[in-house]
């Protein structure tokens, strides 16, 4: 953690390396195309060009959108829901990042 490196007089963490343990942090990006169907990117990976991905897409837009506005508000829930998917992303990023070299 950085704040704690800088109190202590530590070097401070290189980003991402340091935070992700890749050389880039995870993309995630979310195209909504109507309200059955969408396009989910990751990491340059489209998902979204077979119908199960389409709907994905789709579900996961407003998902994300509710649960900033919950995390916003202070929600405990909706925090611990968001840790957890940022913590999913990272996980993946590192797995498709060392499988892709």
């Amino acid at each position: 953690n950085n704040n704690n490196n800088k109190t202590k007089k530590k070097s401070l963490i290189s980003y991402p390396l340091g935070f992700t343990g890749t050389p880039t942090a995870p993309e995630i990006i979310c195209i909504s195309l109507g309200k059955k169907n969408g396009v989910l990117l990751f990491n340059n990976i489209v998902i979204g060009e077979t119908r199960f991905g389409r709907i994905l897409g789709a579900i996961v837009k407003p998902t994300i959108e509710v649960l900033s506005v919950f995390q916003y508000k202070g929600y405990s829930w909706a925090i611990f829901l968001w840790v957890i998917a940022d913590y999913l992303a990272l996980l993946m990023n590192r797995i498709i990042t060392r499988f892709s070299k």
